[in-house]
């Protein structure tokens, strides 16, 4: 495996290369026409500061953090490589075999040698209607089950070879009942308060083929239209574990503070960035998610080079399930226990950037009695489970910052 070789394109620009050495080393270095650039297209904001040195991963066989990244975890990593028939733990080969569909607007070519071809990764299979199992060819980042589909009228299919998807279908599991109405409903509830999220739908998992045997029975999916696709176009993006050049080894992802976050944030989106981050911290601490980890946010570069906020996504109230922790995926104010988040805490925040105090608060008391207003609004239309709803209203009557804002009862 050792000498494999990519051109990296951003947008069909080639703008470096990713290659293993002998020892199975793997690096990424940029090109000279890409550095020389007076307006260049940003990979990430963790190259911006020596677009010079060579990149590479810590031990060999692993990728640079920027791409290790953009690789699935868990299951769905094992489902992709059984399905492209890949050696465990190729991260290489793994990226380079679904190099035309990756979050963002990356793509791989072979570069020094050629990449495996199509007919090196079938996999024959136990019927699947047409004699070889379904063989994926996406990437996307994260531990649960989800699928780059494509949508043709009002059918989601996976795509053909050529093809990338322009929505990602996210499949529930027996662990987490509701998992898929839990977080259409949390997601329809950021939108009623005036956040920005795609586009969603809650669909049958019958309705997709080549997935029902993924899902289980019965069960329904959560289909998300994708912000990095428009039309043909890919619009690239990178969650902050990429902005911030960390490794996904080790959790790390949950190794940040909420501070380290909005300081990056006021940094590179100035004060309306930050504004925004404080509005949506609020809502993660109101809807009781527990998971808004490093990988769930992420910027956005519509024309290339200024980086956005994406929008949100992947909001679920994890307080619905006992069985896990009622903490916040990162620490703020030294703590993660939800009911240690207080004006205070917000306060600490301002401070910690150098933004305006009572600004800050008084966003967070806004967009508070906006989550409580629209929740009593919509909450009845939701497929939400009757139990989850109750969850909610106990987490706000647990979370003193929330009981002062009122009821959800």
């Amino acid at each position: 495996m050792s000498g494999r070789a990519f051109d990296v394109l951003l947008n069909e620009q080639h703008i470096g290369w990713l290659s293993e050495n002998d020892a199975s080393q793997v690096t990424f270095r940029f090109t000279e026409p890409y550095r020389a650039l007076g307006r260049r297209p940003i990979l990430s904001q963790s190259f911006e500061d020596d677009l010079s040195r060579t990149y590479s991963g810590r031990k060999p066989g692993e990728l640079p953090s920027f791409f290790a990244n953009l690789l699935p975890e868990g299951r769905f990593r094992e489902l992709l490589e059984k399905s492209l028939r890949l050696g465990e733990g190729d991260d290489l080969g793994l990226l380079a075999a679904v190099a035309e569909d990756l979050p963002g607007a990356i793509t791989l070519r072979p570069a020094a040698e050629p990449a495996p071809t199509a007919e090196q990764y079938e996999l024959e299979g136990n019927g699947n209607g047409g004699g070889k199992e379904i063989e994926f060819r996406f990437s996307l980042a994260g531990v649960q089950l989800k699928f780059s589909v494509v949508r043709q009228d009002d059918k989601l299919a996976l795509p053909s070879h050529g093809n990338r998807g322009d929505w990602i279908v996210k499949v529930g599991t027996h662990e987490y009942p509701g998992l898929a109405e839990n977080e259409y409903s949390v997601m329809q509830w950021a939108k009623a308060a005036g956040f920005d999220v795609p586009d969603i739908e809650l669909r049958d998992a019958s309705e997709i083929r080549e997935i029902q045997k993924y899902a289980p029975a019965g069960s329904r999916v959560l289909a998300v239209k994708r912000f990095d696709r428009e039309g043909e176009q890919r619009v690239h993006q990178e969650d902050f574990m990429q902005a911030f050049g960390w490794s996904p080894a080790g959790e790390r992802k949950y190794k940040a503070t909420y501070e380290e976050v909005a300081s990056v944030v006021h940094g590179l989106l100035g004060v309306a960035g930050y504004e925004e981050f404080v509005r949506r911290l609020t809502f993660v601490v109101a809807s009781g998610n527990n998971d808004a980890h490093l990988k769930n946010w992420s910027l956005l570069y519509s024309d290339g080079i200024t980086p956005t906020f994406t929008p949100m996504y992947d909001q679920v109230a994890t307080v619905a399930w006992e069985k896990l922790d009622r903490e916040l995926a990162l620490k703020f104010a030294g703590a993660r226990d939800f009911s240690r988040v207080s004006i205070d805490s917000f306060r600490r925040l301002a401070r910690k950037v150098e933004a305006d105090e009572e600004r800050t608060t008084g966003l967070v008391r806004e967009t508070l009695a906006s989550t409580r207003q629209t929740w009593a609004a919509i909450k009845d239309r939701m497929p939400i489970p009757e139990e989850h709803k109750r969850a909610i209203a106990e987490h706000w009557e647990r979370v003193p910052i929330l009981r002062e804002a009122g009821s959800l009862r």
